[in-house]
């Protein structure tokens, strides 16, 4: 997914990592997280930790910031007998509901950024 790239007018190359940290101010870990959900499906906290050599609560940021934008969803484990937190299962959405959150989000960025700009102003000259 990271390496397609496109090449800006002043010959920057801009990757959808790139996109993904500016419109969702994702770090490398929420993005590592996303992608390891992405390629080996549904995961606990325990084996995402595992699997990307990484702490549990990191893990547990990226999962609530993901969770957030509506990236992953959560499935409650059922387990019979055991007392104490519930455990979940943790799963990317679909390609196309996530192709279109990112979509959606890239072009709120973009006009957003386009009003910032409509509404510049020449500095007034000081004497």
């Amino acid at each position: 997914m990271s390496h397609i790239k496109v090449r800006l007018p002043h010959g920057r190359e801009l990757t959808i990592t790139d996109v993904l940290r500016f419109c969702f101010e994702m770090n490398d870990t929420d993005l590592s997280v996303m992608m390891y959900l992405l390629e080996h499906g549904p995961k606990t906290v325990e084996e995402l930790a595992e699997g990307l050599k990484i702490n549990r609560s990191s893990v547990n940021r990226s999962l609530l910031k993901l969770l957030k934008t509506g990236l992953i969803d959560r499935e409650r484990i059922r387990r019979e007998g055991c007392v104490g937190r519930p455990k979940y299962l943790y799963k990317c959405r679909s390609y196309e509901h996530v192709k279109n959150v990112l979509s959606t989000r890239f072009k709120i960025c973009a006009n957003a950024a386009t009003k910032l700009i409509e509404e510049l102003k020449p500095l007034s000259k000081q004497g």
